[in-house]
């Protein structure tokens, strides 16, 4: 894995010119960089537009996180006349192959505007495993897993957050041609404190204590010991769940 600064720059650098309509001419590669977290921000041009104000043709903008050990695809834009021509898939797998060198576990789609292509590219659920064998999994890792075991082929939405180390992943799933929510999930993660907090779960009846226990799993695998409850008016079932009332009023369990 690179390690300094100034090679893994150069490395993602050279992985986009591997692709084969980079431009040395007219594409850019700018790289940014805040702490352990890298921005990467490709932008192809227009060769005979090179002057005018909308001269982009293809743009994509990806997050590195080497704490995490994680890769956002935050956005991808290709205008509709170059598409079908393979680019998106090149990229895609052009990025990925990256990751690996960097020692990224997981990917993720933070903008899924085009759930379709993703699912082509592997990412059916917005997260997508790159190496399955490991001891240290990531936030992302567990989150696949979770998500996996709960979405049951149906149609949904995944969305995760993070700011300063304090996680957000919420999930909602829909029955095909359904605008109605069948699943919905929002747990709040803290990792330096090793707390957790549900803010949202709706789930058909019967399947409430299966997702419930399948949460606290992932809470645990990442090393979470306590979860509270932050619902309005919480149902029973927290309480036949082992929820009990903290010192703040709170319904919470340790795990």
């Amino acid at each position: 894995m690179v390690q300094k600064k100034e090679g893994l720059e150069s490395l993602i650098r050279k992985e986009f010119q591997k692709l084969s309509f980079y431009n040395s001419e007219y594409d850019t590669i700018e790289i940014s960089k805040t702490g352990e977290r890298y921005i990467v921000e490709y932008t192809a041009v227009k060769p005979e537009e090179k002057f005018s104000y909308n001269n982009q043709y293809f743009n994509c903008s990806i997050e590195i996180s080497l704490e995490d050990k994680s890769a956002t695809w935050n956005y991808i834009h290709l205008d509709e006349e170059y598409r079908k021509r393979g680019w998106g898939g090149e990229l895609i797998s052009t990025g990925e192959s990256m990751f690996k060198k960097l020692g990224v576990q997981t990917a993720y789609v933070h903008n899924n505007i085009n759930p379709g292509f993703w699912t082509r590219m592997g990412y059916p659920i917005s997260l997508k495993i790159l190496k399955k064998k490991t001891k240290n999994k990531n936030f992302y890792f567990h989150a696949h897993e979770l998500i996996s075991s709960i979405a049951e082929g149906k149609e949904g939405n995944v969305l995760i957050t993070e700011y300063d180390r304090v996680l957000e992943l919420s999930y909602d799933s829909r029955k095909k041609g359904s605008y109605l929510d069948e699943t919905s999930i929002e747990i709040k993660v803290d990792m330096p404190n090793k707390t957790a907090a549900w803010t949202r779960l709706s789930a058909p009846a019967g399947k409430k204590s299966r997702i419930m226990d399948r949460c606290e799993e992932m809470l645990k695998n990442l090393g979470i010991k306590t979860v509270h409850v932050d619902t309005y008016n919480p149902e029973p079932i927290w309480k036949r769940r082992g929820y009990t009332s903290c010192e703040d009023g709170d319904l919470c369990k340790a795990l």
